[in-house]
C-alpha cells in the first residue's frame, strides 16, 4: 500500500513537471518577444501540492527595473494565464508561488549555487 501511494505522488510530480516545463518554453518565448532580460527560470514542484517558480535576471539593477516598472506582475500573471491554457489548474491547486532574484546576487549571497539559493 505505501509504495503504490509513493508511485501516484512521484507520478503526480513527474506529470507536474511536465506542464512546468512546457509553460517554461512558452514563457521563454514570451520574454523573447517582448525584451525581457531574464537570465534562468527554475522551479520547484511538491509533489502536486506546491509550484515555486523562481525567475533570475542576470544583474540586481534589471530585477529593480522589473520591480519598479511593474514587470513583475505582468510576468506572474502571464505564466498563471500560460498553465492554465495548458490545463494545468485542471489537475493541480493553485498553489503556485513566485520568486524574483538575480544571477548577481546568487554569485554574491550563495557562492553561486543556485542549489544553496533555493534551499
Amino acid at each position: 500500500m505505501r509504495n503504490n501511494k509513493l508511485f501516484e505522488m512521484e507520478e503526480l510530480q513527474r506529470k507536474q513537471d511536465n506542464f512546468v516545463n512546457l509553460a517554461e518554453i512558452k514563457m521563454n518565448q514570451f520574454f523573447n518577444d517582448n525584451l525581457y532580460p531574464i537570465f534562468k527560470i527554475m522551479h520547484i514542484s511538491i509533489y502536486g501540492i506546491k509550484l515555486y517558480i523562481y525567475i533570475f535576471y542576470k544583474k540586481n539593477f534589471d530585477l529593480q527595473n522589473a520591480v519598479q516598472n511593474g514587470y513583475d506582475i505582468i510576468i506572474k500573471e502571464k505564466y498563471l494565464s500560460t498553465l492554465k491554457e495548458l490545463g494545468y489548474f485542471n489537475d493541480y491547486n493553485h498553489e503556485v508561488f513566485f520568486e524574483f532574484d538575480s544571477d548577481e546576487n546568487v554569485q554574491k549571497h550563495y557562492e553561486g549555487s543556485y542549489f544553496y539559493r533555493l534551499r
